[in-house]
């Protein structure tokens, strides 16, 4: 988000023109002569020369002046109204909305994955068991309806991406949100149905991952084709928006879902720190939205029991230390 009171454009252009004089300084102090000893520059035939001035930089955009020494803004935009009256893209009010818009929207689309998920949940391992297994079955049979539903959810899996096409994963979305800006809509459905397959099957693929590249997705979208928004930054500043929309609500903590978020995209820590105030306010907006349409408490989904471990051992810890090492290779 550009400084208040000055729009992208002017910051763009004024780290641009930097640019030009550095790279200006650093030319003319390659091409100037050697200096002797005492103080002069080029000796040709017998004479001195002094060292030639560098003519001041020169800018031909409006709103701009500056020279080698000094530089200055003119702002075009006196105040956040004149933003808001313009409406002008990646300003403080038009990121409002796009955050307001995008958090509604993909908390919507979590609400939809959420009661989709867990009614199917609640219907294939406790409806149909009560109804049509326990006092039917042989009680030593009762435990082959997992490994029925397991196959029959994993057939589910490679149907949905024979048919539907490739969902894509956590990587594709890393990729796809540095090289392309957004995620092609195409793959929401293919994520949707196989993502819940294999939850429903009791897979590892947890809802949230799944969620992250829905709502890229859909942050995406509605940059490019609901507000017609072309540059390449501000549409990958609206995907993020998405990703810290989908961690906030599930997580019920927007401040730990929105940096997460931009996390993910970099193995070293924020990528895109210059987008982490939008990406909270719209995983704010997008939790507020999720939560009150499921009526949800507005927690954490983790709940911390107050019963202490009361001791621990030496060979405890380095069993566990093993443990966790074979689940790394494994993994």
């Amino acid at each position: 988000m550009a400084p208040e009171g000055k729009s992208e454009e002017e910051v763009a252009l004024v780290v641009e023109k930097e640019t030009e004089i550095a790279a200006s300084d650093e030319i003319g102090e390659e091409s100037a002569p050697d200096k002797d000893e005492k103080g002069s520059y080029g000796a040709v035939n017998g004479e001195r020369k002094e060292k030639p001035k560098s003519a001041p930089v020169k800018f031909e955009k409006p709103g701009l002046s500056a020279t080698k020494a000094t530089r200055k803004y003119v702002k075009t935009n006196s105040s956040f109204w004149d933003d808001a009256r313009q409406f002008e893209v990646g300003t403080i009010p038009h990121s409002i909305v796009m955050a307001l818009s995008i958090g509604i929207v993909c908390g919507i689309a979590a609400f939809l994955y959420y009661k989709v998920l867990f009614a199917a949940l609640e219907y294939i391992w406790h409806t149909i068991p009560e109804k049509y297994i326990v006092g039917v079955w042989p009680e030593w049979s009762h435990v082959l309806w997992i490994p029925i539903v397991g196959f029959t959810m994993a057939c589910g899996v490679g149907l949905s991406v024979v048919y539907l096409g490739e969902p894509g994963d956590l990587p594709y979305t890393v990729k796809c949100v540095h090289e392309d800006a957004y995620i092609a809509m195409d793959h929401v459905i293919p994520m949707v149905a196989a993502s819940q397959f294999s939850i429903l099957g009791g897979g590892s693929y947890g809802p949230e991952a799944p969620l992250v590249a829905i709502c890229a997705a859909l942050g995406g979208f509605i940059s490019r084709k609901v507000f017609k928004i072309e540059q390449r930054n501000i549409v990958r500043k609206h995907t993020l928006m998405g990703m810290a929309g989908a961690l906030a609500a599930f997580f019920g903590v927007p401040l730990g879902g929105s940096l997460f978020a931009l996390e993910v995209c970099n193995r070293f820590g924020l990528e895109y720190f210059e987008h982490m105030v939008e990406a909270i306010f719209a995983g704010i907006a997008c939790l507020v939205v999720f939560r009150g349409l499921a009526g949800l408490p507005m927690e954490a989904i983790w709940t911390l029991s107050e019963i202490k471990l009361p001791e621990a051992y030496a060979s405890e810890v380095l069993v566990g230390g093993a443990l966790g090492l074979v689940g790394a290779f494994i993994a």
